[in-house]
């Protein structure tokens, strides 16, 4: 579904805009894991997202 602009063009909606932020920060991960290993990584979660819960079987599973 597609909302018109205030100048009549198509507006991105919130969804969509939140989904490609969110394949923009795997996309960081992900070469951040490549670079310096998953330990790291899961570590730099761990430390700056506290509030954030992320179940334990997602940080230890390897995609």
């Amino acid at each position: 579904m597609v909302y018109p602009g205030k100048d009549g063009s198509a507006a991105a909606r919130l969804r969509l805009k939140v989904m490609r932020e969110a394949f923009q920060d795997k996309h960081a991960l992900d070469t951040l894991e490549q670079l310096a290993g998953r330990e790291t990584v899961v570590a730099l979660i761990q430390k700056h997202l506290e509030k954030i819960c992320f179940p334990t079987i997602l940080l230890n599973q390897k995609n």
